[in-house]
C-alpha cells in the first residue's frame, strides 16, 4: 500500500510540474497578446488574476481539485476554482454547488484514451453561458490539454466563458 501511495505521489508531482509550466505558458501569452488591447493597468490586473488562481505565491498546490471522469462530471465552485478531469470520453460538464459573484473557475481538460474529446458545458441559471469571442468548445486533440476558464457572474447567474486556451 505505501509502495502504491509513494508512485500515486511521484505522478502528481510530475502531473502539477508540467501544468505549473503549461500555467506559467498561458500567463506569458496572455500578456503578449492582451497589452496592447488591455493597456497596462488592466493588463496587470489580469496577470494577478491568472498568477494568484493558478500559481500561488506559496509556491505550493493551486488547490487544484481532480475530478472523477463520468459520462456527467460535477464541479462544485466551494470545492475548488481548479478542475483537472482527464476525459477518455466525450463529457457533459455540470455546476453543483453555489458560486460566489466574481468567482474564477477554470477546467483543464486532458483529451485520454487516444482519441479527441469534446466536453459539453451545461448552459442555463447557474451553470455556463457562452458569449461571441468563445460561442461554443472544439474537440480537445488527443493527448492534449485545454483550458477552459470561466467567471461566475451574479447578475446573470451564470460561468461566463471568457477564454479558452488550446493544444497544450
Amino acid at each position: 500500500m505505501l509502495s502504491i501511495r509513494n508512485q500515486l505521489n511521484g505522478t502528481w508531482e510530475q502531473v502539477r510540474g508540467s501544468l505549473q509550466r503549461d500555467l506559467q505558458t498561458i500567463v506569458t501569452v496572455l500578456n503578449t497578446r492582451w497589452a496592447a488591447t488591455l493597456g497596462d493597468r488592466n493588463q496587470l490586473s489580469l496577470k494577478n488574476n491568472v498568477q494568484g488562481m493558478l500559481m500561488p505565491s506559496n509556491g505550493g498546490s493551486a488547490g487544484w481539485t481532480i475530478v472523477q471522469d463520468a459520462t456527467t462530471v460535477f464541479l462544485n465552485p466551494g470545492a475548488g476554482t481548479v478542475f483537472y478531469l482527464e476525459a477518455s470520453g466525450n463529457r457533459t460538464i455540470t455546476i453543483t454547488g453555489t458560486p460566489t459573484n466574481g468567482q474564477w473557475l477554470t477546467l483543464v481538460h486532458k483529451a485520454a484514451g487516444g482519441s479527441n474529446r469534446t466536453p459539453t458545458l451545461t448552459t442555463g441559471s447557474g451553470q455556463f453561458r457562452f458569449g461571441a469571442t468563445f460561442p461554443a468548445l472544439s474537440a480537445t486533440t488527443s493527448a492534449l490539454t485545454d483550458y477552459i476558464t470561466c467567471l461566475y457572474n451574479g447578475k446573470s447567474l451564470t460561468f461566463d466563458v471568457v477564454w479558452v486556451t488550446k493544444g497544450f
